[in-house]
């Protein structure tokens, strides 16, 4: 998880963004996020589907260096 989206309670020049990087059973590594240039793209192509995340949320929280991995909760679509 690479996480670098504005926290609350701050003045930001851009938005930021998230990257999740993601291990297939066949140990591919894939990477997906959302947000700004320094993120992942939102979609992906894997083995002649697309994967799209369509959402990734978190508890609450301003500084997102308190986050653990496991607090992040990520909706894929297949497509």
């Amino acid at each position: 998880m690479q996480e670098n989206r504005c926290p609350c309670n701050a003045v930001c020049i851009t938005a930021g963004g998230v990257g999740v990087r993601l291990l297939s059973s066949a140990n591919d590594t894939l990477l997906i996020g959302e947000g700004d240039q320094t993120a992942p793209d939102d979609t992906l192509l894997y083995k002649g589907f697309t994967l799209r995340l369509r959402s990734i949320d978190h508890r609450l929280i301003c500084n997102p260096a308190e986050l653990e991995q496991d607090e992040y909760c990520l909706d894929f679509a297949w497509e």
